[in-house]
């Protein structure tokens, strides 16, 4: 791309410049005269420096921003980064397609009064997991890695001061000591996932930390999905999120009994998510439009007993870890609470 270019009332020429130097500029002035610099700009999309995946628009300098109006979606619109197109008769305004529709894109700085993104998701989104995900029995007996029964590959991993534990509900199990013992799930067990099931026997060992996880599963603290035995407001939780904590869709009942094994499981399809204590329905929401496939191209970050902030491990046992890609019905999550072997 060509370099600035300046021009006055006898000549026009090309600027040769670097980056961040002075353009110098040396002739006799007279009154009246008068200097134009033209600055040549170009479309670039830009990853940010964190997710390659999600990428943001600039004409030059500008950063162009996806108006949206008076519509808050909670999670990044994913942009067909072919379709940026400048419109002929204004040289600051472009359009482009994100998700299926033609969207406005002007320089942020003139977007007023209304919801916009400047980030969005890019690349071809991912396919849906297998019905039947990943499969943890955690009946191993030495070293820190926990097969996938599913045959899928999705191997999991101890860390910290996880260990394998004889005294499971179906056979082993792994303890978590509330330190920093937890179980680093594979990548992209629900990556663009639409509907899902997380099942397992929880052995809460005591009163859990606020805010402790069964499992967590996402992106950061931005997009995830988490079951915590006590929330900060006392309540045993189920969440989703594609914007913080403070765009969560959440299922609340009552805190776990502690010092036994319970069986929990969350289910998802159509909107509508469900949490179940031993196998009977303990809440359900039917307004959640947030999905895995929200999250991004992957997810990166999947644990059972941590937590994607700060917050405390959880203490106790967790058996037989099940993830689906289809939304179990009530008679499914019944027959899982109740083993041949209880």
């Amino acid at each position: 791309m060509e370099g600035p270019r300046t021009g006055s009332r006898s000549a026009s020429r090309p600027g040769r410049t670097e980056p961040g130097s002075w353009l110098t500029l040396e002739r006799t002035w007279r009154t009246g005269d008068r200097l134009e610099v033209t600055l040549p700009m170009r479309t670039v999309v830009e990853a940010t420096p964190d997710d390659p995946d999600v990428q943001a628009v600039l004409h030059g300098p500008v950063v162009l921003a996806g108006a949206y109006g008076d519509r808050a979606d909670p999670w990044l619109p994913r942009l067909e980064v072919a379709s940026v197109r400048q419109e002929s008769a204004n040289t600051l305004r472009f359009t482009a397609r994100a998700d299926g529709e033609e969207v406005a894109l002007l320089p942020i700085a003139r977007v007023h009064h209304q919801h916009y993104t400047v980030y969005w998701l890019t690349g071809e989104p991912p396919s849906p997991p297998p019905q039947f995900a990943a499969w943890h029995r955690f009946d191993e007996t030495s070293g820190t890695t926990a097969a996938d029964a599913t045959g899928n590959g999705k191997t999991a991993r101890l860390v910290g001061r996880a260990v394998w534990s004889p005294s499971g509900r179906i056979d082993g199990a792994v303890a978590l000591d509330g330190t920093d013992g937890h179980v680093a799930l594979a990548e992209d067990l629900l990556a663009g996932a639409s509907a899902y099931s997380i099942a397992a026997w929880v052995g809460l060992d005591g009163q859990p930390g606020a805010w402790s996880r069964i499992f967590d599963l996402g992106t950061g603290v931005t997009a995830n999905m988490f079951l915590t035995p006590l929330s900060g407001d006392g309540t045993l939780r189920y969440s989703i999120t594609a914007g913080g904590a403070g765009a969560e869709q959440r299922i609340d009942t009552t805190p776990l009994p502690s010092d036994r094994w319970v069986h929990v499981a969350v289910t998802y399809g159509d909107g509508t998510a469900v949490l179940y204590v031993d196998g009977t329905e303990a809440g359900r929401n039917a307004r959640v439009t947030v999905e895995p496939r929200h999250f991004g191209n992957h997810i990166r970050a999947g644990y059972i007993g941590r937590s994607q902030y700060a917050d405390p491990y959880l203490k106790g046992a967790v058996d037989d870890f099940r993830v689906f890609g289809r939304t179990l019905s009530a008679a499914e999550v019944a027959t899982l609470a109740q083993p041949a072997s209880a």
